[in-house]
């Protein structure tokens, strides 16, 4: 079953809103967070489309801001930042639960990839889907 993404996708867009915002409220400009992060591309990356935003990206600024993945995607309460091991086992245990005998190829494709190492994540559009149907947060999807 091919899924429709359409909501997923306008929701990054509050994730990268989300993100310029925290860089502004913590170093009062996004050209002083972006001397902090070592990086003049930062304006670019918050900037860019919702395709651009991988997971990688989002793993790194999350890192640099000190904020969890839930806050992140959907705001809310504001948590640190916990280092693991991105493993997506619990999102791959959970999508296969919540979706039981009508799962999207796709994704398992994305998974098989991160799990064997070719590719290093799965897109975030994924994980959105499943962390709000499922009620659970994106850092426990993510570790496994």
């Amino acid at each position: 079953m091919k899924e429709d993404y359409e909501e997923e996708h306008f929701q990054i867009y509050n994730v990268l809103d989300r993100l310029r915002e925290e860089c502004q409220e913590q170093y009062g400009s996004l050209y002083k967070a972006s001397k902090v992060y070592g990086s003049h591309h930062l304006n670019k990356y918050l900037g860019a489309t919702a395709y651009s935003l991988g997971f990688k990206m989002l793993t790194k600024m999350c890192k640099f801001l000190n904020i969890s993945y839930q806050y992140a995607l959907f705001g809310g309460v504001k948590e640190n930042f916990v280092e693991q091991r991105q493993t997506f086992k619990n999102f791959y245990k959970v999508y296969k639960e919540l979706y039981r005998g009508d799962t999207d190829h796709n994704i398992y494709v994305n998974y098989w990839f991160a799990k064997t190492g070719k590719q290093t994540t799965i897109p975030i559009k994924y994980l959105i889907k499943v962390a709000k149907k499922s009620r659970k947060t994106v850092d426990f999807l993510v570790g496994g």
